[in-house]
């Protein structure tokens, strides 16, 4: 949810070789490309403008999507 992180990671990924299909500021929006687009993993925060994003990793589970979190709440801000 942060900009400047967000752009950071978005240069880290695509230096490594890899395409980013989209980014979310925030949960609505996250739900959305959860639930449409189609990609070969995700990366997640675990706060997005200011709301948990707990409702996003099970629907990218349910699609077969693999998914990461990259958050600096640590291990306590993450779902079981």
């Amino acid at each position: 949810d942060e900009a400047l992180i967000s752009m950071m990671l978005e240069d880290m990924v695509e230096e490594l070789g890899c395409e980013v299909a989209g980014t979310a500021a925030n949960v609505q929006h996250a739900l959305k490309l959860a639930s449409e687009l189609d990609c070969d993993a995700a990366l997640l925060d675990v706060n997005l403008g200011g709301q948990k994003a707990h409702a996003v990793p099970p629907i990218l589970a349910r699609r077969g999507t693999p998914f990461a979190f990259v958050t600096g709440y640590g291990e306590g801000g993450l779902l079981e």
